[in-house]
């Protein structure tokens, strides 16, 4: 009881400030504006993509060449049938494959609806989103639409050959989930993702650790310069006590600030096909890795200078190289400093659910890895404060 009547003062002594929760409002969107503005729109040349043509017709044959070369996949590989389509999933060495159904260009020429379909991959799920994402851009820009310009020889060649019909609909670009131990695929009902339903996960995680990491440790780090601490134990606190009532309080504070962002956005159109319980459970699972994360960064460092300076350097490295903002390519040299923080697998069992449409049995690795980051966290802190505070 003691620890819940202290975080109470503790919560009281945050919210004096007026412009906490201003600030929980509109960083999500300086970073959403951020990250929309830097993002790379070039890159399709980079990425591992496996193009399954169901429609062999000669138009649809021209129409697949046209693609590749048209956006440069230096990296595709073209799949000839369902064997091999189920082949290349089980390999899991694929950041997207896209399937182009029968009669696909026949219906874009008749001006029929017309639909193309992306199987992402749920371990690269940042690669297979920015693959999404540009297909989407490029085909309601340019209709998505090769059209063979009519007349004479002369004509054609005059006109550029081929154009682009705009007053056809760009082709919708549907979801598809694959099982990457079957190969076997199925669809949902997700067929419009935008930026905002990709990276909102991104930035509720940034909310929580900028809220409840940084600021349990910069609290605690301050709590000790001061020789507020000396007194707490003085008057008989343990630094379990300690530890809790700071925990409770920025648990609280990080879990009201994500669960604001991840709302607000739903409020503004941000999709989720995702059990709702199950997201939830994600994002209590986050605050509490990131808020013992802050306590074990606190409980090594001796000063409010050197406990800020720890903080910001860890939340930097892992917004840039968390994988979750910028996408790494799998092969690169620095793909395994990802893998060292709970940011990563934060965020990507957050999208797994709300994209993807996953339940939690199907990401055991995911969460055990989060609950490992807790346990660790937990029981590093309270020896390391211990131990530095008999010195």
């Amino acid at each position: 009881m003691k620890s819940f009547k202290i975080s109470f003062f503790e919560l009281k002594k945050i919210f004096r400030n007026p412009g906490l929760f201003l600030l929980m409002i509109i960083l999500p969107v300086i970073i959403a504006y951020l990250g929309t503005s830097f993002y790379p729109e070039n890159l399709l040349g980079n990425y591992k993509i496996g193009v399954y043509n169901e429609d062999n017709s000669f138009l649809g044959r021209f129409g697949f060449v046209f693609l590749r070369q048209f956006l440069k996949w230096d990296n595709a590989v073209e799949l000839k049938s369902q064997e091999e389509l189920q082949d290349y999933l089980k390999s899991k060495d694929f950041d997207s494959v896209l399937i182009i159904p029968k009669g696909f260009l026949q219906n874009l020429k008749d001006y029929e609806e017309t639909k193309l379909f992306l199987i992402p991959n749920p371990d690269r799920i940042q690669e297979s989103m920015t693959v999404y994402t540009l297909l989407k851009t490029l085909f309601k820009e340019l209709s998505g639409i090769p059209d063979m310009k009519n007349g004479s020889t002369t004509e054609f060649l005059l006109k550029g050959g081929i154009g682009v019909d705009e007053n056809r609909k760009a082709p919708n670009l549907e979801l598809m989930v694959p099982d990457l131990n079957t190969g076997n695929i199925k669809t949902t009902n997700q067929n419009n993702l935008g930026f905002k339903d990709i990276f909102t996960p991104s930035i509720a995680v940034i909310m929580i650790i900028l809220f409840s990491m940084i600021g349990v440790g910069n609290s605690i780090a301050h709590t000790k310069e001061s020789g507020l601490l000396d007194i707490y134990r003085a008057n008989g606190l343990e630094i379990k006590q300690f530890i809790s009532f700071k925990f409770i309080a920025y648990f609280f504070i990080g879990l009201i600030s994500s669960l604001m962002t991840w709302y607000l956005y739903r409020l503004f159109g941000t999709k989720s096909i995702g059990n709702e319980l199950e997201v939830i459970i994600i994002i209590i699972l986050s605050v509490l890795s990131f808020t013992t994360m802050g306590i074990f960064i606190s409980s090594f460092t001796k000063t409010t200078k050197s406990a800020s300076f720890m903080l910001t350097a860890i939340t930097g490295t892992m917004i840039l190289f968390g994988d979750i903002i910028i996408p790494i390519p799998s092969d690169s040299k620095i793909k395994f400093i990802s893998y060292i923080f709970p940011v990563k697998y934060a965020v990507e069992s957050w999208r797994k659910i709300s994209i993807l449409g996953y339940h939690l049995n199907q990401i055991p690795w995911n969460l055990l890895i989060l609950i490992s980051f807790i346990i660790i966290f937990s029981v590093g802190s309270i020896i390391l404060t211990t131990i530095n505070q008999k010195k």
